[in-house]
């Protein structure tokens, strides 16, 4: 996957929303909600958005595999 398609998850901290939704090191994150992620910038304005009343869906790559990750409410 070429660099400007997706980001790096280097570190994932302990308790995090992150965490609870199962996100490693090493994850290649593609979009969050169906919005394409391929920068910094992109990944906290679509954060920004989010709700602790729904759930969030996350696409992201892991060895080489498409998953897709749903987060439970009341992720803060």
């Amino acid at each position: 996957l070429p660099e400007d398609r997706a980001l790096m998850v280097y570190s994932v901290a302990g308790g995090s929303p992150a965490e609870r939704a199962g996100l490693l090191p090493g994850d290649l994150l593609v979009s969050v909600d169906g919005e394409k992620i391929t920068a910094p910038d992109e990944l906290a304005r679509q954060m920004s958005r989010l709700s602790p009343e729904r759930p969030t869906r996350l696409e992201l790559l892991r060895a080489g595999r498409l998953m897709e990750v749903v987060t439970v409410p009341s992720w803060q």
